[in-house]
C-alpha cells in the first residue's frame, strides 16, 4: 500500500491510500502510524476529509482520549454537512460512536447531537440497521440514567429489540428491557425479560459471535446475576471468557472498558453467589478502572454496590453525589443513593439519637424533649446540635425535611 502511495499522483487516490494505511495501522494498534497517515489527508472538506476525522475519533478512543474522540466525531459530522458527497453510513457511524461515549459519560451535549441527527436522518439503507439498533439501545440507557424517563427508556429498549439485526442482538435488547424493569422495581417484568433472553440465547445451536457480538454473553450474565440466577449467570459468564479475543479492528476502542465491564459483571455474579469479600474486591477493581476514565455509567454501579456491601468511604460518596447532581430527579440513581444514605445515617444513630430524632420529627421543642427525657435544656440542645451535624443541616426544619427526603421520618415516627 505504501508502494502504491509513492506512485500515486492524483490527490483523491493518495487520500484513499492514506486512509487505508491508517486503518491498517489502527488494526495493528500502531496509533502513531495511523495518526501520521491521517495527517497526510487534506483538510479540504472532501469525503476523504470526513472519513479521516471519523478515523481520528477511533484513534483518540484507542488512546483513551475520549474528549478528543467526541470532538473528532462531532467535527466529522459538521464537515459532512457541507460536503457534496453525502455518506449516510459515515454519518450513522459517527452518530453511533458519539452515542457510545455520551451514554457512558453522561454527556448531554454529545447526546443532543445524537438525538438531533437521529431525528433528521432516515438511515434506512443497507447495513444501517445495526447502527440504528445500537443507538436505540443506548437511548434507553440515557433516558433512564440521565433524564429519569422510564417510559422513554422502555420504549427505546422495545424499539431496539425490533431493530435487532440478529438473534444475539435481540438477546442484548431483551437484557436492556430487563434492566429498565429492574431499575423501575418491576420484578416480574425483569424476571420475564431475563428468562426470554436466556431461552433465546440457549436456543442458538452454537455460540459463534459475529464481530463485536462477543459482548452479548457478558450482558446476559449480568442480568441473570441480578435476577438471582447465579448458576446460569456463572455458566454464561464462563462461556464469554472461553471466547477467542475480538480482533483489534472490530473493537470500538482499545481502552480498558471491556476488562472493567467484565470485572463489574463478575462482581455482581460473586455477590449473587454469596461471595461477599470476593465481590468487594471485584467491584473495587471495576471502580478503579472506570472512575479515572470518566465512564460514569459503570463506575456509579460499582460505587453503589461497594457502599452497600462494605464501605461508606468519603471518596465513594463524593463520586455518587457529584453524579447525582448532574441527573434529572427521575433518574433511578438518585433514589438508590438516597436509600444508601438513609441506611448509613440510621446505622450510625445510637439509641439516644434515635429517641431524640423521633421527638424532633414529632414536632417537640427542646424544652419539651428536656421535660420528657428528664434532662437539662443545655444537654438536649447539644444533643440536637449533634444531629444537625450528623445530617449536614442547620436547623430543626432542615433536619425534619432531610429525614422526610431520606425516608427516616416515616421510620422514626412508627
Amino acid at each position: 500500500m505504501r508502494a502504491a502511495l509513492a506512485h500515486a499522483t492524483d490527490r483523491t487516490t493518495r487520500a484513499e491510500i492514506n486512509l487505508g494505511i491508517a486503518l491498517a495501522c489502527y488494526g495493528k494498534r500502531d496509533l502513531d502510524g495511523a495518526d501520521a497517515a491521517l495527517d497526510a489527508v487534506a483538510n479540504d472538506g472532501s469525503a476523504a476529509h470526513v472519513r479521516a476525522l471519523e478515523y481520528r475519533g477511533w484513534v483518540a478512543g484507542a488512546r483513551t482520549d475520549y474528549d478528543g474522540a467526541v470532538t473528532s466525531f462531532a467535527h466529522a459530522l459538521h464537515v459532512l454537512d457541507a460536503c457534496q458527497e453525502r455518506d449516510s453510513f459515515v454519518e450513522a457511524n459517527c452518530v453511533q460512536a458519539l452515542s457510545a461515549f455520551a451514554v457512558e459519560r453522561f454527556d448531554r451535549m454529545a447526546w443532543a447531537t445524537v438525538m438531533q441527527r437521529r431525528a433528521t436522518s432516515g438511515w434506512h439503507g443497507a447495513g444501517l440497521a445495526y447502527l440504528r439498533f445500537l443507538i436505540a439501545l443506548r437511548a434507553a440507557a440515557f433516558a433512564y440514567d440521565v433524564e429519569g424517563d422510564a417510559y422513554t427508556a422502555a420504549a427505546e429498549a422495545r424499539a431496539a429489540e425490533e431493530l435487532a439485526p440478529s438473534v444475539a442482538r435481540r438477546v442484548q435488547a431483551l437484557c436492556m428491557r430487563a434492566w429498565v424493569s429492574r431499575c423501575a422495581g418491576e420484578k416480574v417484568a425483569h424476571q420475564d425479560h431475563v428468562r426470554a433472553a436466556q431461552q433465546l440465547f440457549d436456543g442458538l445451536e452454537s455460540w459463534a459471535p459475529a464481530g463485536d457480538e462477543s459482548i452479548v454473553p457478558l450482558v446476559l450474565a449480568e442480568e441473570l446475576g441480578n435476577a438471582g440466577r447465579q448458576q446460569d449467570a456463572r455458566r454464561v459468564f464462563e462461556l464469554y471468557r472461553a471466547q477467542p479475543p475480538t480482533p483489534p479492528m472490530l473493537e470500538i476502542t482499545a481502552d480498558p472498558r471491556v476488562a472493567g465491564y467484565e470485572r463489574l459483571v463478575e462482581a455482581q455474579i460473586l455477590e449473587a453467589e454469596g461471595k461477599r469479600e470476593e465481590a468487594v474486591v471485584a467491584y473495587r477493581d471495576a471502580f478503579r478502572i472506570f472512575a479515572p476514565l470518566g465512564y460514569v455509567r459503570r463506575s456509579i454501579v460499582a460505587a453503589v454496590r461497594l457502599i452497600h456491601l462494605s464501605s461508606s468511604d468519603d471518596y465513594l460518596w463524593g463520586h455518587i453525589d457529584s453524579v447525582v447532581a448532574r441527573l434529572a430527579k427521575g433518574s433511578w440513581i438518585g433514589p438508590v443513593a438516597a436509600q444508601l444514605r438513609r441506611a448509613r445515617h440510621v446505622a450510625e444513630l445510637n439509641a439516644l439519637q434515635r429517641e431524640n430524632l423521633k421527638l424532633v420529627c414529632a414536632g417537640m421543642s427542646n424544652p419539651d424533649i428536656a421535660r420528657i427525657r428528664k434532662r437539662s435544656r443545655h444537654t438536649v440542645r447539644n444533643q440536637i446540635a449533634t444531629l444537625f451535624e450528623t445530617f449536614g443541616v442547620r436547623n430543626r426544619a432542615e433536619l425534619v425535611a432531610e429525614c422526610a427526603r431520606l425516608g427516616i421520618l416515616r421510620f422514626e415516627a412508627v
